[in-house]
């Protein structure tokens, strides 16, 4: 399983990340798909976010970096 960031830009400088666990990016693309109009999740440090399909300008997807258990600790 590879764990893909989406990058979701709503205004100039505001963005919102996202983290996907797929197989493969067609697969992480699928499931951001199937969110429809309505785009709601929770991240990773337990804050949920829903937004309008509409509202948002950009949305960009890759591979995420892997980190250390030293920096992971840290973002908790």
């Amino acid at each position: 399983m590879k764990t893909f960031v989406v990058i979701y830009y709503l205004e100039q400088d505001f963005k919102i990340n996202r983290l996907i666990e797929a197989e493969s990016q067609e697969e992480a693309v699928k499931k951001i798909q199937e969110d429809g109009d309505l785009i709601s999740f929770t991240n990773s440090k337990g804050i949920y976010h829903e937004l309008k399909r509409s509202d948002v300008k950009l949305i960009q997807m890759g591979l995420a970096k892997k980190q250390n258990a030293a920096q992971q600790q840290n973002v908790n």
